[in-house]
């Protein structure tokens, strides 16, 4: 089973299909609303895995990042450390694969380039990157290539990612 939208999707006023929702709930109101049900279910069930959500949830990390306009923007959830490995992991206790929801929605394509949607999602820890990128004819596959040439290249600036990724390895297998 693969729990859905982490932190919780149900307070938004907009689609993440189409651009970056928001969740204004207070920290106190997030663990009592929409964390309870994965706090319950963690502790319970050991689910398999949790799909993130494509949304901002400034009570949980405020931090914020530039966008592809050069707009400050407060880092969604799905590229965020403080929500998927201080929150989801340390703090809940969630063990299992933690997979993005699909990279290709509004909500990252429309604010960040996706090698650094993919990088920042990786070193967030998150295992397992849905749809980085589309392939759609064979002219993508020079391009998916220079796609992952630019991921191992990004990669430096992220310090943590080799061992992120080490364990998303571990937890996969």
């Amino acid at each position: 089973a693969v729990l859905k939208h982490f932190p919780g999707h149900g307070d938004t006023h907009s689609d993440s299909h189409f651009g970056l929702p928001r969740v204004d709930r207070s920290s106190d109101e997030a663990f009592a609303v929409d964390l309870a049900p994965y706090r319950h279910l963690i502790s319970n069930y050991s689910p398999s895995a949790i799909m993130t959500a494509h949304i901002q949830y400034p009570s949980l990390d405020n931090s914020e990042l530039t966008d592809v306009n050069g707009q400050v923007v407060i880092r969604p959830a799905t590229l965020s450390r403080r929500i998927l490995s201080e929150l989801l992991r340390d703090r809940l206790g969630f063990q299992g694969c933690v997979f993005t929801d699909a990279l290709d929605m509004g909500a990252i394509t429309g604010s960040f380039d996706l090698v650094q949607a993919a990088l920042e999602s990786l070193s967030a820890g998150a295992d397992i990157l849905l749809m980085p990128f589309r392939i759609e004819g064979p002219a993508d596959f020079l391009r998916f290539e220079q796609f992952l040439d630019e991921l191992v290249d990004g990669a430096a600036a992220f310090p943590n990612i080799q061992r992120e990724m080490e364990l998303s390895v571990e937890r996969i297998e």
